[in-house]
């Protein structure tokens, strides 16, 4: 599997969960280096996040399907926080038919996985929206099974200081910087791996 997102927690949280299903990862921080491993190695699938610096994940794959290289041809999946319709829409006429919502939930991808080993294509998703709560406690339980002790304690560090940072950055800025959205886009990003519902929830809205 090929997974091209340029979130570090959220690589760090994908690779836990696809690695206990036993299946191999290859990581590419961003859509330009998704399509140069994606050229130079036949992977089985590419999930591909769609809102990154360099190159973001709809033109990855459009570039993917014409450079013609080893893995031109394998499904890719796009893996996005974004759930409006007109959003999914355009996932499907770039495409990608198949879309994993973020947070990544382990049930689904594991029943995605399954899916493309043979099941078929499914239907356009019916996007679903609910009021978040304050902490998601079952993805929070749900990494700390998978993680274990040890992985789950590097996770905490990792994100507390990551979002010690880029929250301190974002209440320095001005509302009208134009990269506030993008600042936001990428600390919501991590409370969505981290069960940091209502946060994300906030950050996106920027």
């Amino acid at each position: 599997i090929l997974l091209v997102e340029d979130n570090e927690i959220n690589r760090f949280v994908a690779r836990a969960m696809i690695e206990a299903e036993g299946h191999r990862l290859t990581e590419a921080v961003n859509g330009q280096a998704g399509v140069a491993q994606a050229q130079a190695q036949a992977f089985d699938v590419i999930l591909m996040d769609i809102s990154m610096p360099v190159m973001d994940g709809q033109e990855a794959k459009r570039r993917i399907r014409a450079g013609k290289g080893a893995s031109a041809d394998v499904p890719i999946v796009a893996v996005t926080a974004h759930a409006l319709p007109d959003e999914i829409t355009r996932f499907y006429e770039a495409g990608m038919p198949r879309r994993l919502s973020k947070p990544i939930d382990r049930r689904k991808l594991i029943d995605l996985l399954n899916e493309l080993a043979g099941g078929p294509a499914p239907a356009a998703p019916e996007p679903k929206v609910e009021a978040p709560g304050l902490l998601d406690t079952a993805l929070l339980n749900e990494l700390a099974n998978t993680l274990g002790a040890a992985e789950f304690d590097q996770l905490v560090e990792m994100c507390l200081a990551e979002l010690d940072s880029e929250i301190a950055a974002l209440a320095a800025s001005a509302p009208a910087d134009p990269d506030l959205g993008c600042a936001a886009h990428k600390c919501a990003g991590s409370c969505g791996s981290f069960g940091l519902a209502a946060l994300r929830t906030a950050l996106g809205e920027i």
